[in-house]
C-alpha cells in the first residue's frame, strides 16, 4: 500500500505514471503463466489518475496498462464513489464491474449508463446496504450480490501526519 499523503501538485499522478510504467514493462518480461493473477494494482479514488476530464500525468499510463497488462497476468481494480469521473477508456475495458450505494444523482446516472452498455439494468443502487453490491462479469448482465463484511476489527486510516512520520523511519524500524 503506498499512500500519497504528504505530496501535493501532480507529484502522485506522476508516481503513478512511473510506476504502472515499471510495472508494465515487468509484467511484460515476466507474464503470469497458465492463466493466473500475477499481481493487483488497485487505485483507489481512481478518478484522480484516470479522469473523464482533462488529462493528467497517469491518464494514459492507465488507460493504456488496462488495455494491455491483462494479458500479461496483472489485474487492476479501479475504485471510486465517482464512476462518472473515470476516463471511458478505462471503463470500457474493464471485464468486472463492482457498483455499491452511489446516492449522487450524477452518479447513480452514471452507474446506470454502464450497466445500458452491458445491456442490463441496474435497480437503485442507493437503496444498498452494506456488503449489498451489482456485480458484472466480462459479457454478463448485473446482478445483485451480498457479500460477508470483514469480520476482523480494523482501526481507521492513519493521519497524514503518522503516514509522514513513518515514511520518515528506517525501512527496519517499521
Amino acid at each position: 500500500m503506498i499512500s500519497f499523503a504528504g505530496l501535493s501538485g501532480d507529484a502522485p499522478t506522476q508516481f503513478v505514471n512511473r510506476l504502472q510504467a515499471a510495472l508494465f514493462s515487468w509484467f511484460k518480461a515476466h507474464p503470469a503463466t497458465g492463466g493466473t493473477l500475477g499481481g493487483l494494482l488497485i487505485l483507489d479514488e481512481a478518478q484522480n489518475f484516470v479522469p473523464s476530464g482533462a488529462s493528467n500525468p497517469s491518464t494514459d499510463s492507465t488507460v493504456d496498462l488496462i488495455r494491455q497488462v491483462r494479458k500479461y497476468g496483472l489485474g487492476i481494480v479501479l475504485a471510486s464513489q465517482a464512476p462518472k469521473g473515470i476516463h471511458n477508456q478505462a471503463l470500457g475495458n474493464t471485464a468486472n464491474q463492482f457498483v455499491g450505494r452511489v446516492t449522487a444523482a450524477a452518479q447513480v446516472e452514471a452507474v446506470k449508463a454502464m450497466a445500458a452498455a452491458r445491456n442490463s439494468i441496474i435497480g437503485e443502487p442507493g437503496s444498498l446496504s452494506r456488503g449489498s453490491f451489482y456485480a458484472a462479469g466480462e459479457g454478463t448482465a448485473y446482478v445483485r450480490i451480498d457479500v460477508p463484511l470483514c469480520l476482523s476489527h480494523h482501526d481507521g486510516p492513519l493521519t497524514e501526519d503518522e503516514v509522514v512520520e513513518r515514511a520518515r523511519r528506517a525501512p527496519d524500524n517499521l
